[in-house]
């Protein structure tokens, strides 16, 4: 079983990672990216599957969680906070990078909560270099 099907049988079964897209329109033309696109990309760039180990404070600016934390109810916010807790940090996030700046979570927002919310020094991360992509990756991922 190669890497990428290791992947797919760790969150292959996990609702919402299998319909994971993002789209844009590029010159008249719809441009639909999947997360398995995603994983080919990556795979392509022989980003290792394992990511490597950044700063947490580098990236937090990312979770999503703690920037809408005040527009949930309090048990809106307890229910991120337990699917967050329960998190396997075994994995690492995927998060494009623009200008050597992240820019976005593809895949991990709650494993990058629960890094932020426990103090995490570093968290795993496979990055999407934009500027290794198609330039209509580039525009879908700005």
């Amino acid at each position: 079983m190669n890497d990428s099907q290791l992947i797919w049988e760790a969150y292959g079964e996990m609702p919402g990672y299998a319909d994971t897209t993002w789209q844009d329109t590029v010159d008249g033309q719809v441009v639909k990216i999947t997360m398995q696109d995603v994983e080919a990309m990556l795979n392509q760039l022989k980003v290792p599957q394992q990511g490597t180990p950044v700063p947490t404070s580098k990236i937090a600016h990312l979770d999503i969680h703690t920037k809408h934390k005040d527009s949930k109810s309090p048990e809106e916010q307890q229910a991120t906070y337990d699917r967050a807790m329960k998190a396997d940090m075994s994995f690492a996030i995927i998060a494009s990078m623009k200008d050597g700046v992240y820019n976005m979570i593809l895949d991990g927002n709650h494993r990058l909560h629960k890094a932020v919310a426990t103090g995490v020094d570093t968290i795993n991360v496979r990055t999407l270099d934009l500027s290794q992509t198609p330039p209509d990756w580039q525009h879908v991922f700005r």
